[in-house]
């Protein structure tokens, strides 16, 4: 049987065969290396978000809640009483106050400060009316804002100021002033004012700090729509004076079929407002924004 041929090598070829394909099924990434890989398309960078400053997440919450739902203008013979809330402005904190109240009262800013355009953004965002709360000069001598509007100022000086304090608030639906009982009472000062108003088309509340106050008539006298406070609601901060004065509020809007209130951006004023709301519904007296009632003083 010389012919016979040795099967050994025939063996060890099959072995390594078996041993190779086992290799390749215990390590499939060998299969890979033959082939060229794809460009891999880079994914997006991911950032991480700065913390959400305090005004902003304000500024969320207030959006939340929606536009302010003002009531439907009342027929003729309802009375109507609306609340001017002044000095606003030097910080975002009444907004959070404005916020819980949620009702549509009209937010009066101080221009210049240094949440003025802040603070009158978020309230125009959450549907409140926004007017401006221009600073015009007292008889007292008291700390007054930068660029107080005063006699001693020329019509151009006065015309500047007014464009600069209406600029710092952004869009307004009138001014009322703040203090003001000698500049209210200045017939030519008070004229140069209102004329920079009338080709804005915004209205001026007469805040009335002085019985001698000629703001409210020559506003009129000049084509403007005007209106006058009819009652202080917080002279003092006692939560019980201010309820009173409330009360005052709503007999004056009974009488008149209409009524001004002016308060501030206090803490007791806010809880006073929101604890007679009972006593506005039970006598059936709407509150609205103080534009739904210039027209008619």
């Amino acid at each position: 049987m010389a012919n016979e041929r040795n099967p050994l090598p025939f063996l060890i070829i099959v072995a390594l065969i078996l041993w190779f394909s086992l290799y390749v099924l215990k390590n499939p990434e060998l299969i890979n290396s033959f082939y060229p890989s794809k460009p891999q398309k880079p994914g997006p960078t991911q950032t991480i978000s700065p913390p959400i400053p305090p005004e902003n997440r304000l500024g969320e919450s207030l959006a939340k809640l929606g536009k302010i739902p003002f009531p439907p203008i009342s027929r003729p013979d309802k009375p109507q009483a609306a609340i001017i809330l002044d000095d606003f402005g030097y910080d975002l904190s009444s907004m959070e106050r404005l916020r819980e109240l949620y009702l549509p009262v009209t937010v009066s800013i101080l221009p210049n400060l240094e949440a003025s355009r802040r603070t009158a953004d978020l309230a125009r965002a959450a549907g409140y009316e926004v007017i401006l709360h221009l600073p015009m000069s007292p008889r007292k001598s008291v700390r007054l804002e930068k660029k107080t509007i005063s006699p001693e100022m020329s019509a151009d000086e006065i015309r500047q100021q007014v464009e600069k304090d209406l600029s710092s608030v952004g869009p307004v639906s009138g001014v009322n002033n703040h203090m003001g009982s000698l500049a209210t009472a200045d017939p030519v000062l008070m004229k140069e004012v209102l004329s920079n108003l009338k080709g804005r088309n915004l209205f001026f509340v007469d805040s009335v700090t002085s019985p001698n106050s000629v703001a409210f008539k020559t506003a009129r006298e000049l084509g403007i729509d005007a209106a006058r406070r009819d009652v202080f609601l917080d002279n003092e901060s006692n939560p019980e004076y201010i309820k009173g004065q409330i009360r005052e509020l709503i007999q004056k809007a009974l009488k008149n079929g209409r009524a001004i209130g002016i308060g501030h951006d206090r803490p007791e004023t806010f809880a006073a407002i929101k604890e007679m709301l009972p006593e506005f519904e039970k006598a059936g007296v709407s509150l609205v924004p103080v534009s739904r009632l210039v027209k008619y003083y």
